[in-house]
């Protein structure tokens, strides 16, 4: 009986730790520009930051980073000399990768990674405890997130919001993005299509942004009056009108960190789902 009761505790302790390692968890800080900034350890020496940036896929590094950690004689490289390196992030770890590279990346680090290292998996990004999990299977959550559908276009994924100015009101498509700094990016001629009326927006100022390649993008910062994140009502948000250039290659609105640091986010990738609840950031003030 004794040996019998020994077993049952063995395999009740096996199974703990089977179910423990269902999981993994990487810490994360949220930068003054509101970049999720990691820890990652490049083929198994050389420590730097990255973005996690859902706005993208695979691994970048700065051609700066890529000449100091794979090219400090500063020779000639082909994209098949970058194309074999190994990322560790926490206890996860990528073989095999190819490096893309940028002209700069997100402040306090030397590049990013995307979405797709997650792919499969479920990934939860708690900005109250400024920590990422990811889980073998969708954890249990409380009936305060809302759900979304996640369309994969191309690299990217979106989900539909709905926003309103004055008495009109719509729902329309925005490509998820932790690697944009800002709130919201409208893209005027789709939601010109859907008869929202941007041409009353009133405008807070206007800016030039520049994406990872250092191109211009100009941009007029309205104000929106509200946006609608399922149940969950946002007022006055600062969004930037996008008239020219469609940086996805089509017609899409985005969502960014500004706004969704507001919310602890689980996105399912397996099922393509997204949930989100308000966390103690969502009634901070919005920085334009």
């Amino acid at each position: 009986m004794k040996h019998l009761f020994s077993i049952i505790l063995l395999s009740l302790f096996s199974l703990g730790m089977a179910q423990r390692k269902n999981f993994e968890k990487i810490p994360f800080e949220l930068t003054p520009g509101n970049n999720i900034k990691v820890k990652a350890v490049l083929n198994y020496k050389d420590s730097l930051f990255l973005t996690f940036d859902t706005g993208a896929i695979d691994f970048y590094l700065t051609k700066d980073a890529i000449k100091k950690y794979l090219n400090p004689k500063g020779v000639k490289l082909t994209m098949a000399d970058i194309s074999d390196e190994n990322f560790r992030i926490g206890n996860m770890e990528w073989n095999h990768q190819q490096i893309y590279p940028v002209e700069i990346a997100a402040q306090e680090t030397e590049g990013m990674f995307g979405w797709n290292m997650f792919g499969g998996k479920v990934l939860e990004i708690n900005y109250d405890e400024n920590l990422m999990t990811v889980h073998a299977m969708l954890p249990k959550k409380s009936r305060n997130y809302e759900k979304f559908g996640m369309e994969v276009l191309k690299e990217h994924f979106l989900i539909n919001l709905e926003i309103a100015q004055d008495d009109q009101k719509i729902r329309t498509k925005f490509l998820f993005d932790t690697g944009f700094q800002k709130g919201l990016v409208l893209d005027n001629n789709l939601l010109a299509r859907l008869k929202f009326p941007t041409d009353q927006l009133q405008v807070l100022k206007t800016t030039v942004l520049h994406n990872s390649n250092n191109e211009e993008i100009p941009l007029n910062t309205v104000n929106v009056k509200e946006l609608w994140i399922g149940k969950y009502k946002i007022q006055n948000v600062s969004a930037e009108l996008n008239t020219q250039k469609k940086p996805a290659g089509y017609e899409t609105n985005y969502i960014g960190s500004e706004i969704l640091k507001r919310f602890n986010i689980i996105i399912d990738f397996k099922n393509q789902m997204v949930y989100m609840k308000p966390n103690r950031k969502y009634k901070s003030a919005f920085n334009i």
